[in-house]
């Protein structure tokens, strides 16, 4: 704002110059001072309701290379992830670093026997390590037990010899999230006959069970079903909407950045600069996709009843750090 006001300040003076002729009185002077500051005060103003100014570019913001640490990918479902996690895989190999995939690949799943995990801890332990991982179907949400009982002391531990834990995730429009999670199950309905995924539910039913499910994935974590992987007690019992979504906000401000599906492209660049590559040098693919076929015909209600039962989702896309 200061910035505005100097400028400001200086068109002033400079009207005063070119009507030098006019003599302008003391009272005009200081009126055209009070409007310049009343402007910069508007405009910062309208800037702290609005967020970021939309004409900068997030392409242009630099990314400075991690020289050592860990990044940490937080996956949430149907948002581009499965798309990041290949283009991950493969720049590791050009890159230096080690991938590591932590997720539930066996029934009754826990995270802290996968053996990705502790090979990462054992290379975590290293003298400058160079790791990415993902976090995936399995993992205890952030808000309810990751963060405090994993990631912060890893990244004390990293930062202590020089390096940096660095934690991201993608986010989509919560809708759009939903209904496309629906669609994939519709898929995965035809392809695996013997499991059941709700299909036979109509949409609002599918848009209340499956409400708000990233905020739910970044506090709370996510499994198929509770038997299926071993969850800390604090990430079960459930928060209320007010909890969830101060939580998820809380995990979302300890993320170097947060990207979105609608953008996905500029997301994956600035992971590769983090990984000291350059922009672009790794194709983003598509994976995952859902077919036509599957895609539901949506009524306006339906659509409402999206749009209602993931206000907490849409509430923390507007939240997103810069």
């Amino acid at each position: 704002m200061s910035l505005l006001l100097v400028r400001c300040c200086l068109l002033v003076q400079s009207s005063l110059l070119v009507q030098a002729s006019k003599a302008p009185s003391l009272k005009e002077t200081q009126t055209e001072e009070r409007s310049c500051k009343g402007s910069a005060l508007l405009h910062h103003k309208l800037q702290v309701e609005r967020g970021p100014d939309p004409l900068i570019d997030e392409r242009t913001k630099e990314v400075k290379p991690m020289k050592c640490g860990a990044l940490f990918f937080l996956h949430l479902g149907k948002t581009g992830g499965s798309s990041v996690v290949e283009m991950l895989k493969r720049s590791s190999r050009s890159s230096k670093y080690t991938y590591f995939d932590i997720w539930g690949k066996t029934y009754g799943y826990n995270y802290s026997e996968d053996e990705d995990w502790r090979a990462m801890l054992k290379i975590s332990a290293s003298y400058e390590p160079r790791i990415v991982a993902q976090l995936h179907h399995g993992v205890p949400g952030l808000g309810c037990y990751f963060w405090e009982q994993e990631l912060a002391p890893l990244q004390e531990k990293l930062e202590a010899k020089g390096c940096e834990l660095r934690l991201t995730t993608v986010m989509r429009n919560g809708s759009a999230r939903a209904i496309s999670a629906m669609n994939y199950n519709h898929q995965l309905q035809a392809l695996l006959s013997g499991v059941d995924f709700g299909t036979n539910s109509t949409p609002c039913e599918v848009a209340n069970r499956s409400a708000n499910q990233q905020a739910k994935t970044i506090v709370e974590g996510w499994c198929s079903d509770a038997a299926s992987c071993a969850m800390p007690a604090a990430c079960t019992h459930g928060f209320s909407d007010e909890q969830l979504l101060q939580k998820a906000k809380e995990m979302l401000s300890k993320m170097s950045f947060v990207g979105q599906t609608e953008d996905l492209q500029t997301f994956a660049d600035k992971l590769l600069q983090v990984m000291s590559l350059e922009p672009g040098s790794v194709a983003l693919g598509h994976d995952n996709p859902t077919l036509q076929k599957y895609v539901a015909n949506l009524t306006q209600e339906d659509l409402a009843c999206f749009s209602r039962s993931n206000h907490l989702d849409d509430a923390l896309l507007r939240y997103l750090p810069e």
